[in-house]
């Protein structure tokens, strides 16, 4: 694939155990434990729904000048995983400063200067760490001094997901483009940037959504949304509650690319797919209903259970949208 001629990006989910076409695709699997098949990009978190499931990013080539890098790219977006050698024994706060000026410096060295798409997977989310704080506050606190070693504004702050999980060490991938895209703020929620201290020293550093558009099509990134209004989680122990505010508020970002930036989509069955992070197994079915009156039982999904950034939040979902022109 010629990289200075493929732009248009498509994705899809598969649930096969073994995938013989994964030359162009970027691809993340979610499996049960370490032990499963080696794989350059593996979430260890259990897919509700599948015993084999990953996500598949196509229209990329793969750089194999960065071999120790899981690193894909064409004329428009470079996508890649830090590598994880980067940070092996280190703090989390460390390992997230080190993974962040080390995407900062990839993006810089390829031409790619702005940052789309973020994904952040860690084990233990709320337990306590040194100093007070609990391990997604180390994680904030190292992804901001990286933010400030390289002068990032709120205005490039990326669309963005941590979540819990397995893995034995911080695992970052993102997705950064040739051209800026437009942050989406909801007008429920105080932007996560201007969080208040109480939630983490550090504020979290990531746009609601980030809208991006190339010659060929218009992507929207929604981020990890949780039952949060203003700043305050919603509804402690009531899942049903917790999933329509989640979708609520996702429809609140959809409403606002169209209104601001003519994105032409109106409703949730019109995304292109659904991560959804459950906290509790028992939850699955009663979100995994929510969801599909929502949106429609015919949407591309993935339902995972991980622990979240807080512990009175029992779901949270990611989206993206893909809109051809």
């Amino acid at each position: 694939m010629n990289i200075e001629t493929a732009s248009a990006l498509a994705v899809e989910l598969s649930h096969n155990a073994v995938d013989s076409n994964l030359a162009n695709r970027f691809s993340v699997q979610f499996a049960l434990s370490n032990s499963a098949a080696n794989t350059p990009l593996k979430i260890v978190m259990p897919d509700l729904t599948h015993a084999h499931s990953s996500e598949q990013w196509l229209g990329l080539a793969p750089n194999r000048d960065w071999s120790a890098w899981y690193l894909f790219q064409n004329r428009d977006y470079l996508f890649a995983r830090v590598p994880a050698a980067l940070t092996q024994s280190q703090p989390l706060d460390e390992a997230a400063k080190t993974s962040y000026l080390a995407l900062f410096d990839c993006m810089h060295q390829l031409g790619y200067p702005y940052l789309c798409r973020t994904w952040n997977y860690f084990s233990d989310i709320t337990h306590a760490g040194p100093r007070t704080h609990n391990r997604y506050q180390l994680f904030c606190s190292g992804r901001s001094r990286a933010y400030q070693s390289c002068a990032q504004s709120q205005a490039h702050y990326p669309a963005a997901t941590v979540v819990g999980s397995h893995n034995d060490d911080l695992c970052v991938y993102f997705i950064a483009s040739k051209r800026s895209g437009s942050a989406i703020e909801n007008s429920n929620q105080i932007s996560a940037y201007n969080y208040p201290k109480q939630y983490s020293q550090d504020a979290p550093l990531f746009a609601r959504a980030l809208l991006h558009q190339t010659s060929q099509q218009t992507i929207l990134f929604i981020s990890g949304t949780a039952s949060i209004r203003g700043h305050a989680s919603q509804y402690a122990n009531d899942v049903r509650q917790q999933t329509g505010v989640c979708l609520d508020n996702i429809q609140t970002l959809i409403d606002t690319a169209k209104h601001e930036h003519n994105l032409d989509v109106t409703s949730l069955s019109e995304l292109t797919l659904l991560k959804v992070y459950i906290k509790r197994r028992q939850d699955f079915t009663t979100v995994k209903t929510l969801v599909e009156a929502h949106c429609g039982s015919q949407l591309a999904v993935s339902y995972l259970q991980g622990h979240l950034c807080r512990d009175d939040l029992l779901v949270e979902i990611e989206a993206v949208c893909i809109k051809k022109h």
